[in-house]
């Protein structure tokens, strides 16, 4: 006997219930794990071992719930489930479920550095099943991706499809924020490399004041840091010292 779609949906429900407490403290685990590092190889490869498996079985769990809220929706597509939130009772969709799973793979990807695989899977999420907050975090990865024009545009979306939201004000201060960061030009940051790199000038440029003195003392890391630094700003993968690619 197959499941009826309400059943699938309400385990669906279970299953991204049972992950999303797990999200935060993976990621405090990621953000503190160069400290295993310090104690000892050993101890750093036991907690890489461990986040990488924490992080495997979360997304498992939320390949099961979007598997689960397809199955239901297919088998009847206005099945919905009520979800009990901060004293309110949500109903929930299969679209939404799904949406909801993806923003939560999103933020694993996010925390190991997959920005494009975190972006695709926010894309997805606001396709099913538009909100701010997906919005807003998608605005967030473009802008860890280093690319200012693509953040500003993301934030404004955030702004004008969702003004009176709590995350359209976050999106102010972070376009207000990339706006006060100057954007350096990479034609500059050449120039300064090739002609003064030696001395540091091209980091300092960028905003990497202690690199560049660090630099400036070893006389460009003996010749091999200065010509490196010439070719990542020649192919545009140095970033400057806020995340942000260099503009032409």
């Amino acid at each position: 006997m197959n499941p009826s779609a309400e059943l699938n949906l309400r385990t669906a429900l279970s299953l991204i219930d049972d992950v999303i407490p797990r999200i935060e403290p993976l990621k405090e685990a990621i953000a503190h794990s160069d400290s295993a590092w310090d104690a000892s190889a050993w101890q750093g490869l036991k907690t890489q071992f461990a986040i990488g498996r924490e992080a495997a079985n979360l997304s498992k769990t939320l390949d099961e719930a979007i598997v689960l809220a397809a199955s239901a929706a297919s088998s009847n597509p206005n099945v919905t489930v009520t979800k009990h939130q901060a004293g309110e009772d949500l109903e929930m969709t299969p679209d939404s479920l799904r949406a909801t799973a993806l923003v939560g793979k999103a933020l694993l990807h996010a925390f190991q550095g997959r920005l494009q695989d975190a972006e695709n899977c926010l894309q997805e999420s606001i396709r099913l099943f538009p909100t701010a907050d997906a919005q807003l975090r998608l605005a967030s990865v473009k802008a860890a991706q280093g690319d200012r024009d693509a953040a500003q545009a993301a934030f404004g979306q955030v702004i004008e499809i969702y003004p009176d939201s709590a995350e359209a004000v976050e999106a102010l201060k972070a376009q207000r924020e990339l706006e006060r960061a100057r954007p350096k030009k990479r034609t500059t940051a050449l120039i300064l490399s090739i002609t003064l790199g030696l001395v540091g000038a091209d980091r300092f440029y960028l905003g990497y004041y202690g690199l560049g003195t660090v630099k400036l003392l070893t006389v460009g890391g003996v010749y091999i840091w200065w010509l490196l630094d010439i070719v990542r700003i020649a192919t545009n993968s140095l970033r400057d010292a806020n995340g942000m690619k260099l503009e032409k």
